[in-house]
């Protein structure tokens, strides 16, 4: 015990001493002096170090990630200290890389990642023992220096999101240290050089957003130590090579949007480790492999946009949290079992069969995220893009249709854009209201959240409208849709600022983003740029485009592709950014407001009698026959909506000069008030909520006869009784209108069109646009007890 009570105190002692000695020493005035004229080289401002605090910085701040580090180590004679480490990260200098940092013979590492440097790799680093430089996110340009294969210690070479151009040179196939080489996002073209097969020990390789040319090379199965493979939207075709089977430590495997033939799913089943899985646009054809459904550690699957077929599994699919099988040819039914509580499963564009409204993946679904629009192959296509909605008709042809994207209701040269910011969304959203809707899928890579409810971008400024300070963002793809409209040509217009990027000489200017635009399934734009076509940031942008409607549907689809950075300003910017919408038919001119009193007119006495209730059958209640012929316009209401025809109603004489949807509106409105059934007739509020267009109307049509049992037409009956009673006339008016069944049946209403005008010895004449058959309607027992007879 003694032993080790002195042992440790020894331990302490040494401890003192070694830290006094760390603390004592001082940096070298050389150094110091090529510390100094390095900050300035890189353009910063008031950085001035001296032998006794140089050592000691070490800034970071958890806001916005900048960081001033730099470590010493102690020199051979315990009294000097060498700089070890430098790293000014997010600090946005805007000079150049530091040649002089060859004069630091003890630097191993260097990170100016994420500032806004420019120039090239100096030639004097190819003499330094550096093992780690990281340049990502700066304005550096010109040939990947071929001297950087001479620093044969590197084992972390990464200069993404920069503007390096030409071919990589094959000198980096000497870095046999290297396990790490990230060069994603930059302007590379030609071959990988097959020196790279010596690079046995990389662990991590990334080359996304790039133009290379030929296939994804053979050699990668040397690297069997690889631990994430990114090859997404890099120039590079397909297929995958086979042997990617030998790839057993595989966590990150991502490849998307390689051209090529279709080839089958790649065989994985060595690949147990495998967290997230994305090949994307790979033209793989044929059958998920059973095996991926058991990789236990699988967090996220995405396989949209091949060619894959079959049905799938009923089986719970393990840790999955995210599941994207947009854009496949999957079918048969959707398996309960793949919705589990907590997952995210995008299934929109497939050939699934329509589930029922008792399904699952139709029930309410608080508990997990689903997207099934257009999952259903289907000969109503408006059950596609109305998924497990039980109003599948469209009971009005619309024009137009304006969408603020992200934002709220904004007013814009005097048209409102309906808002649409609200909706939170997510990895796997499907939004629809009464004219149009939204479906969004995938999850922003690397942004270390899982929760994402809100993919929405905004912005403080008042450099732009209203109308562009949101917009609605999405990792894959976002598809605006609008239904119910007229068949015919539309003028697509689509609003773009891009608001997430900055405007000023730092890092977050230099972020490129890059989508494709799609409208009614056609390839309008690719690698569409906001920033390059508004000529810089918070600039608005409009682009117009023809669109063609033949199956009352319009679609509107942006997707990314791999295209641009993905880090700038922050971890997850990136993909499809939009601002509003807005769908016109150029021909189209709707009626003048002046118009809706002609509409009352002109749809006769449909609307007149069933508006007025009660009060209109006094001024009509000479008009009889055998059989309640009051009703018989009733019953003709209700067989014409059954049938569709109910426009049919409307007085042929106002031509086509008139506002078909309101006066349909109407029309419905009316028929939904008189209906039998007490629960279905809405109150005074609904009725004028519907009116306006706020509410659906919902698909309720009184069936012919139904008034037989109706309390409210029994109130009818019994009012003309009492009305006979107080009122004797020598000529019997009830004989001037009678009608029986088989005139009534010879009646045309859409040709004739007769005006009725009667005069009697009434008190009130009444004279409109009506057939002159035409008898009352109902109105509630209730109505009619407060109706004043003398009115």
């Amino acid at each position: 015990m003694m032993f080790f009570k002195n042992l440790l105190v020894w331990i302490l002692t040494l401890s003192c001493v070694v830290k006094q000695l760390f603390v004592a020493a001082k940096l070298p005035q050389a150094e110091v002096d090529v510390l100094n004229q390095i900050v300035k080289t890189m353009g910063a401002t008031n950085w001035t170090f001296d032998a006794d605090t140089a050592c000691e910085l070490h800034e970071k701040s958890d806001v916005t990630e900048l960081t001033r580090n730099i470590s010493c180590i102690l020199g051979p004679d315990n009294s000097t200290h060498h700089i070890s480490v430098i790293e000014f990260k997010r600090c946005s200098l805007s000079g150049v890389l530091p040649p002089e940092l060859n004069q630091l013979p003890n630097i191993s590492k260097v990170n100016f990642a994420y500032n806004y440097l420019n120039g090239s790799i100096p030639v004097e680093w190819a003499s330094m023992q550096l093992t780690f430089i990281s340049l990502n996110g700066n304005r550096l340009s010109g040939n990947i220096p071929s001297h950087l294969g001479n620093i044969i210690s590197l084992t972390y070479l990464s200069i993404q999101a920069n503007q390096f151009s030409g071919t990589v040179p094959t000198q980096l196939g000497k870095l046999v240290n290297l396990e790490t080489l990230r060069l994603s996002s930059n302007r590379l073209t030609g071959n990988l050089p097959t020196e790279f097969a010596e690079l046995k020990n990389l662990t991590d390789f990334r080359i996304n957003d790039n133009n290379f040319n030929g296939s994804i090379p053979e050699f990668i199965q040397n690297w069997k130590q690889l631990y994430r493979l990114e090859i997404q939207g890099s120039g590079l075709k397909g297929p995958i090579p086979s042997s990617v089977s030998l790839l057993k430590n595989l966590n990150q495997f991502k490849i998307s949007d390689i051209d090529g033939t279709n080839q089958t799913f790649p065989d994985l089943s060595n690949s147990t480790l495998l967290r997230r899985l994305i090949l994307r646009n790979c033209s793989i054809s044929g059958r998920i492999p059973g095996y991926i459904w058991g990789m236990n550690n699988l967090r996220v699957l995405d396989l949209s946009f091949n060619k894959i077929t079959g049905e799938l599994p009923n089986v719970v699919p393990g840790n999955l949290k995210f599941i994207f099988l947009t854009g496949n040819l999957l079918s048969g039914n959707i398996p309960e079992s793949i919705l589990p509580e907590g997952s995210t499963v995008d299934l929109s564009y497939n050939n699934f069969t329509q589930p029922t409204l008792e399904h699952r993946a139709c029930r309410k679904k608080e508990e997990f995220d689903l997207n099934l629009f257009r999952s259903s192959s289907v000969a109503n296509n408006l059950s596609g893009v109305l998924p497990c909605k039980t109003d599948q008709k469209c009971h009005r042809s619309l024009r137009s249709f304006y969408i603020n994207c992200g934002g709220n209701n904004v007013k814009e040269n005097g048209t409102t854009f309906e808002g649409d910011g609200e909706q939170n969304g997510g990895a796997a959203t499907y939004y629809s209201n009464d004219r149009w809707g939204f479906s969004s899928t995938g999850d922003f890579a690397d942004d270390n959240n899982e929760q994402n409810k809100r993919y929405v971008a905004s912005v403080q400024s008042s450099d732009i409208s209203e109308l562009f300070i949101n917009a609605r963002i999405a990792p894959l793809s976002l598809t605006y849709f609008g239904y119910c409209l007229q068949n015919g040509n539309y003028v697509v217009s689509l609003y773009f600022a891009e608001i997430q990027f900055k405007n000023d000489n730092t890092y977050g200017s230099l972020g490129r983003r890059m989508f494709d635009i799609y409208i009614q399934d056609k390839l309008v734009e690719r690698d569409f740029d906001i920033e390059a076509k508004a000529s810089g940031v918070l600039k608005a942008v409009t682009r117009k485009y023809n669109a063609t409607v033949t199956d009352n549907i319009l679609q509107i689809r942006f997707n990314w592709a791999g295209k641009g950075t993905t880090a700038i300003p922050q971890a997850g910017v990136y993909g499809p950014l939009v601002s509003a919408i807005s769908v016109v038919d150029p021909d189209y001119r709707p009626a003048k407001k002046k118009k809706i009193v002609e509409i009352i007119a002109g749809v006769g006495s449909c609307l007149i009698i069933l508006a007025l209730g009660i009060i209109g059958w006094r001024y009509y209640s000479r008009v009889k026959r055998r059989k309640e012929n009051g009703l018989v316009f009733f019953n003709l209401a209700c067989q014409l909506q059954q049938k569709e025809k109910i426009m049919e109603l409307v007085d042929p004489k106002l031509g086509s000069e008139y506002n078909k949807e309101e006066a349909e509106r109407m029309i419905r409105i009316s028929l939904l008030c008189t209906n039998a059934s007490p629960s279905l007739r809405p109150t005074m509020s609904e009725a004028v909520s519907m009116l306006e267009g706020k509410t659906a109307i919902p698909d309720s049509i009184p069936e012919a006869g139904s008034y037989s049992q109706d309390l409210r037409f029994k109130a009818i009956r019994d009012f003309r009784g009492l009305n006979r009673s107080q009122t004797q006339h020598s000529t019997s008016a009830e004989d001037l209108y009678t009608i029986d069944d088989e005139s009534y049946l010879r009646y045309n209403v859409v040709k004739d069109g007769y005006k009725m005008s009667e005069t009697s010895s009434s008190d009130v004449q009444l004279s409109t646009s009506m057939p002159s058959w035409t008898s009352s309607s109902s109105t509630s027992a209730h109505d009619h007890n407060n109706t004043n007879t003398n009115s």
